[in-house]
């Protein structure tokens, strides 16, 4: 499991899970006060978002079946039945993006926030509940899906264009240091499976696209090409030296 920065896309930590090692005790490892926990379904846990927001920290998760009255109570907020009355939202706030990349064009988020469960709700800080829509065209075939979510962030704070800027930054994660190490880098690929040695080879990446994206890099495949004709470029970058240019 890794904590990451989602400004960067940085890398802030490892967490090896041994046996029995609950995601309560990996939370107890951040410095949560600033922070929000970002995840999904697998992290919409009541004793989890307690303990956050006791340790000065936010959360805003996904909820999918997994929490079946709370997934209820959004889906019947935000698209209920046809046989159902449907009343107007009291509150509602909207933010749009829309992206390219990846294989992907037309790639639209759409989030709706509101506070309309806020009194309603049994869950322990939550303060918006939100739905999340996502359009895009791959390989010529459109795709179309819905997620719905909580936060303990205000309205005050967080309006529906940061929870929406919140979650694209959690997918950077998944895109700028998963992806990268697992298509460019060669994790799953890798033939290394004694003893530290995968550990040791995670810790390298992580570190590599650290730099890279500390730099400003987003095309991670031909700085590496860069580096590899030009490695002063590449101890500069890992000593923090400005570049020396030919």
């Amino acid at each position: 499991m890794a904590s990451g920065e989602t400004g960067f896309g940085v890398l802030l930590r490892r967490h090896r899970l041994a046996a029995g090692l609950t995601q309560e005790a990996l939370a107890a490892r951040v410095d949560w006060p600033g922070r929000v926990l970002t995840g999904d379904a697998l992290f919409c846990q009541r004793g989890l978002c307690r303990q956050v927001l006791a340790a000065g920290g936010d959360y805003l998760l996904l909820v999918r079946e997994n929490q079946p009255t709370l997934h209820h109570d959004l889906v019947l907020l935000f698209d209920p039945p046809h046989d159902a009355p449907a009343l107007p939202l009291l509150d509602r706030r909207e933010a749009r993006t829309l992206e390219k990349g990846h294989g992907r064009t037309h790639d639209q988020r759409h989030l709706v926030a509101s506070t309309d469960l806020t009194d309603y709700l049994d869950w322990p800080g939550v303060a918006q509940v939100f739905r999340l829509e996502r359009t895009w065209r791959a390989g010529g075939t459109r795709h179309r899906q819905v997620m719905y979510g909580i936060t303990s962030l205000p309205p005050a704070v967080s309006d529906a264009a940061r929870l929406l800027a919140l979650k694209r930054g959690h997918w950077q994660i998944e895109h700028r240091l998963h992806r990268a190490k697992d298509v460019t880098l060669g994790e799953d690929r890798s033939l290394i499976h004694v003893g530290a040695g995968p550990t040791v080879m995670a810790l390298l990446r992580d570190t590599a696209l650290g730099l890279l994206h500390r730099s400003g890099c987003r095309a991670v495949a031909s700085r590496l090409r860069a580096h590899a004709d030009h490695p002063a470029a590449a101890l500069a970058l890992v000593l923090g030296l400005p570049p020396a240019h030919a």
